[in-house]
């Protein structure tokens, strides 16, 4: 009897022991989270740190514009800086939204070129002092891709 009261005795002490330590190493957790910069952490998501794909130079940010034929680099396009993102100021864009953009027409003007069958003539110009990428070909009129922020 009085050894499986020792048994028991020794049983307990041990989940107890194994309880605490588990508890102690879960709730350190944190600790140690912030002791190694590179796991994910909450700071991560800051609205005031420029997205991937985004290069923040001062009061700019540059953004680029890939082929939608082969994602080449086409061109770059600079911004004035957005700092929070999640509530950019009245009548400016976020410099990737802007990157989007410009990809999205740039593929909507290769679709009306496969339509067409023909190759465009494509050409840069200066509309209200503003550099445009100017696609045209025989049958239809001129498409036009604005490449800069109307206000810069």
């Amino acid at each position: 009897m009085f050894s499986f009261n020792r048994f028991l005795d020794s049983t307990i002490r041990f989940v107890l022991v194994s309880v605490m330590t588990i508890a102690m190493v879960l709730s350190w957790s944190a600790i140690a989270h912030s002791q190694l910069p590179s796991l994910p952490t909450a700071a991560s998501n800051d609205p005031h740190k420029p997205p991937s794909g985004v290069t923040r130079l001062g009061m700019y940010e540059i953004a680029s514009v890939y082929s939608p034929l082969d994602r080449s680099l086409l061109f770059e396009i600079v911004s004035p800086t957005v700092f929070n993102r999640s509530q950019p100021p009245d009548g400016s864009l976020p410099v990737e939204v802007r990157a989007e953009e410009i990809t999205q027409r740039l593929m909507r003007a290769l679709a009306r070129t496969n339509k067409a069958k023909q190759t465009p003539l494509i050409s840069i110009a200066i509309l209200n002092k503003d550099l445009i990428l100017q696609l045209s070909d025989d049958q239809t009129t001129r498409w036009r891709i604005k490449t800069t922020p109307s206000r810069f």
